[in-house]
């Protein structure tokens, strides 16, 4: 069974402690509630990058989880996507990192600590829930 989700909409997306989380908005976030009750995705095994196969829109990146499910993301330029791919792609090998030491957290502060305003924006994505 595929699923193809292919409407974008903006959300406001949130990094933190190895989670990526959709919101209407930053009430929203602040609140707790989802966008559309989804739950935060677990960015363990995931990978993320530009997505240049994808033509019909300007700096789009995607983040492709261990089952093959991709999320696509669109920045408004190069540098918010650059960003992003580095933020997220941190946040993946911190999470890995954490699990290799038996889920002990680091007690350095992370670049993903949900306090860090830098790491909360505005974003447009698509799912593309492609189940094997």
């Amino acid at each position: 069974m595929q699923c193809v989700c292919r409407s974008w909409v903006n959300v406001y997306c949130v990094v933190s402690k190895g989670d990526l989380g959709f919101y209407k908005d930053a009430k929203g976030y602040k609140s707790g509630v989802t966008y559309n009750g989804e739950p935060l995705i677990t960015l363990s095994e995931s990978n993320c990058e530009i997505a240049s196969n994808y033509k019909k829109k300007k700096f789009v990146f995607k983040v492709r989880m261990n089952d093959g499910s991709e999320y696509l993301f669109q920045a408004k330029d190069e540098e918010e996507m650059n960003n992003w791919i580095k933020t997220i792609s941190t946040a993946i090998t911190e999470h890995a990192q954490i699990a290799q030491q038996g889920g002990q957290m680091p007690l350095t502060t992370s670049s993903t600590d949900e306090g860090n305003p830098k790491r909360d924006s505005d974003r447009r994505f698509s799912l593309f829930g492609k189940k094997k």
